[in-house]
């Protein structure tokens, strides 16, 4: 299945739901599109949608979620001490902040990993802190030099051998470095977590503008995203001429207003000022590479239109000079320690760049032709690390 379910896009809009007739279909496109949390939150309401054992199952994979999210946060908590500790300022986006910021509680927008992003001032310093994340990471006496070359916007870490973490660079990620990266981080908040500590998360115009990118750069896949930015809208009072600026400084108007109205299509947006999409030669562009067709199309998004997020940088506004210089020196020709890390059985750099890839394409589009193995109705509640019954305790 990619396409949500009618029941998960009614969920998604804030309308009732009635009845529903294949709650198996239902629960298989809620993995797909994350919206597993709000699917029980209405189930929770209504005790006569859905078979009882269902019913259980669905309550099962939330609580499971519920459980992880809470040690998150005990993490989220002990890698800001662990920044502070080094004189390092970070902030943390998406994930786990963003569920208190605009959902109804605790499970209702999945996530796995922990976002977190790196002071601008601090980059060159990035190698200390990942150390202090992850001593034995297999970057570690190369990742600095990468930083500084601006070819490297994230790493993903593993903090005390149990939690994901992205570790960002450049919060936007398109490849090209972005502009203004003081203006930037000039919109990250204080905000305080369940345990009264003090982190840093991007204000709400910030945070509007890296949905809106990240489900581009995404292509739209998941109706999650969609939420993301319904909720925000409802919840807080956007200064859109903030808004506009941000964008504007690193080009991206056009991206801006058309992934607006690419979700308010799908899912109503309250409070967005009428502002027409564009018709230049970028807008069509744009039409194009992500019109209605390639949305919402779940994990088959993850394997198909793969380089769509490479066309941001070159249609951003007076950046596509950049972006074709990023394509040469990261992508068609990317630093050697980057292969070595991303594909470490890879048979060798050349051999890699040539064969390596024509052998990954292959396996992609056979994965979408694929069934899934047959104890994928057992696995697919169970989490990626085993929860532990309580929060974990933080160092002393």
């Amino acid at each position: 299945m990619s396409r949500p379910h009618p029941i998960l896009l009614a969920i998604a809009r804030g309308e009732p739901v009635e009845t529903i007739s294949d709650p198996d279909r239902l629960f298989d496109s809620a993995v797909e599109h994350r919206m597993t949390g709000l699917l029980w939150s209405t189930l929770r309401t209504r005790p006569d949608l859905g078979p009882s054992r269902w019913r259980h199952m669905v309550a099962s994979h939330d609580l499971l979620q519920r459980r992880r999210h809470a040690a998150s946060w005990r993490a989220l908590e002990d890698l800001t001490d662990l920044a502070r500790d080094l004189d390092l300022r970070i902030a943390t986006v998406k994930g786990v902040t963003a569920e208190a910021r605009w959902y109804g509680r605790t499970g209702e927008r999945p996530s796995k990993d922990i976002d977190l992003v790196l002071h601008p001032a601090d980059l060159r310093r990035a190698e200390e802190l990942v150390q202090a994340i992850q001593p034995n990471h297999p970057l570690i006496g190369k990742i600095q030099t990468l930083v500084d070359e601006q070819v490297l916007q994230s790493v993903e870490l593993r903090f005390a051998d149990r939690f994901a973490v992205d570790l960002h660079f450049d919060l936007l990620k398109l490849g090209i470095p972005s502009r203004q990266p003081a203006t930037i981080w000039s919109h990250m908040a204080p905000y305080r977590s369940p345990n009264d500590a003090e982190l840093l998360v991007p204000d709400p115009e910030l945070s509007l503008l890296h949905f809106l990118i990240h489900l581009t750069k995404d292509r739209f896949r998941e109706l999650l995203g969609y939420v993301d930015v319904r909720l925000l809208l409802e919840r807080e009072t956007v200064d859109w001429n903030s808004v506009e600026e941000l964008a504007g400084g690193q080009g991206l108007e056009h991206h801006l207003w058309m992934a607006l109205h690419a979700v308010d299509a799908v899912v109503p947006l309250r409070g967005v000022p009428d502002v027409r999409t564009p018709w230049s030669p970028t807008a069509l562009i744009w039409r194009l590479l992500w019109r209605p067709g390639i949305r919402l199309r779940g994990k088959e998004g993850v394997v198909r239109f793969r380089r769509r997020q490479d066309w941001i940088a070159l249609t951003s506004r007076g950046r596509s000079v950049e972006a074709v210089r990023y394509w040469l020196r990261r992508q068609l020709l990317p630093p050697r320690a980057l292969v070595a890390y991303r594909h470490p059985h890879a048979p060798g750099y050349w051999r890699h760049i040539t064969f390596g890839r024509l052998t990954a394409a292959r396996q992609r589009r056979r994965a979408l032709v694929t069934p899934p193995p047959a104890d994928f109705q057992d696995r697919r509640n169970e989490p990626a690390t085993k929860p532990a019954s309580h929060p974990p305790s933080r160092p002393t």
